[in-house]
């Protein structure tokens, strides 16, 4: 089997698009969605780094709106979709929301030190258990990027004139949880930012 062309006759080319690859890519997923199996691709995980000062959680979260275009009987729902990073220092309760910058920064950070499996499991548990003191910034920060997405709608329809605008955008509340990380401070001493 070959991933790239040419691939001789007696080779299997494995595309994108390849039965194969789309069910081992279903099962990768199916497998990181469900508690109940230890699958290849985690949504949650603890490293410790030198580029922290303090713990930091990283939310990777999907935001999906409704697009309202019209009135009446006439309106049309659009739906659109977005992931975007969300980062706090801090545990839920006392969170310091970090800038989308730093957010985006967090996901290129490698670890230092290894993280004790039972450390990392209290560690997680700690954030999952604080989600609901964070399920009105993730609802507020829905309703921004909502905000921002009428805007933008609304921009481009007015440089093609004449087209129909948005006349809302609704949030689906609240957004979806893709994946939890959480960030610890390197225990040589030696932490950053």
């Amino acid at each position: 089997a070959r991933f790239e062309l040419p691939a001789p006759d007696d080779c299997l080319l494995l595309t994108r698009t390849h039965p194969f690859v789309e069910a081992l890519a279903a099962h990768i997923f199916n497998a990181a969605l469900d508690p109940q199996l230890d699958g290849p691709a985690r949504r949650c995980g603890v490293i410790r780094t030198k580029h922290v000062a303090r713990r930091t959680v990283l939310a990777l979260v999907r935001f999906r709106f409704h697009i309202v275009v019209g009135a009446g009987d006439d309106a049309r729902r659009l739906l659109a979709e977005d992931c975007a990073p969300l980062a706090f220092e801090g545990l839920p309760d006392e969170a310091r929301p970090l800038d989308g910058g730093r957010a985006t920064e967090l996901f290129g950070l490698l670890p230092d030190e290894n993280v004790a499996g039972a450390l990392a499991t209290s560690q997680l548990q700690r954030v999952l258990e604080g989600l609901p003191v964070l399920a009105p910034r993730l609802d507020a920060a829905a309703r921004e990027r909502a905000q921002a997405l009428l805007e933008a709608h609304r921009r481009v329809r007015r440089s093609v004139r004449g087209a129909m605008a948005a006349s809302r955008v609704v949030p689906h509340l609240p957004p979806d949880l893709l994946g939890l990380y959480v960030f610890l401070p390197a225990l040589d001493g030696e932490g950053g930012r």
